[in-house]
C-alpha cells in the first residue's frame, strides 16, 4: 500500500511540475498576453496544419503547434500534451503587422509579439492575408 500512494505522489508531483512548466512558456512567450484578446472556441478552419514548428515571443514550439487558415484569420493551438495555458486563438489577417521572411520562417506581429512560422505555410498564408486583410 505505502509504494502505492508513493507512486501516487510521484505521478501528482510531475504532473503539478508539467502544469506550471506549461503555464511558465505560456505567459513568458506571450501567448497568455495574445489570449486576452484572441482566445476562441472557433476550431473550424478551411486550411489546416499539424506538428508545425513556430515562434511565438522568444520561445519555440517545434512540431506542436497546429496552424489553420480562414477568411476568419490566423487559428493558432498546441497539441493536446501541452494546451494547459494554450487556449486557442483567432487572430484577424488585419491584427497581422511587420510580416517578413527569415530563413525558413515566416515572421509576423501581433499586438507587439513576433510570431514565426516555418516555411510549409509561407504561400498559403500570404494568400490568406492579401485576400482577407
Amino acid at each position: 500500500m505505502e509504494l502505492f500512494f508513493l507512486i501516487l505522489t510521484g505521478v501528482f508531483i510531475i504532473a503539478a511540475f508539467w502544469v506550471a512548466l506549461l503555464k511558465i512558456i505560456a505567459h513568458l512567450s506571450g501567448w497568455n498576453t495574445l489570449k486576452h484578446t484572441y482566445e476562441t472556441t472557433y476550431t473550424h478552419n478551411e486550411i489546416n496544419y499539424f506538428g508545425i514548428s513556430g515562434k511565438i515571443g522568444k520561445f519555440y514550439y517545434n512540431s506542436i503547434l497546429n496552424v489553420s487558415l480562414s477568411e476568419a484569420g490566423l487559428f493558432l493551438s498546441v497539441g493536446p500534451m501541452f494546451r494547459f495555458g494554450h487556449p486557442y486563438l483567432l487572430i484577424p489577417w488585419s491584427n497581422i503587422k511587420n510580416i517578413h521572411e527569415k530563413g525558413n520562417t515566416l515572421f509576423c506581429e501581433v499586438d507587439g509579439i513576433q510570431i514565426g512560422l516555418s516555411n510549409k505555410i509561407h504561400n498559403i498564408f500570404k494568400s490568406y492575408l492579401s485576400a482577407y486583410s
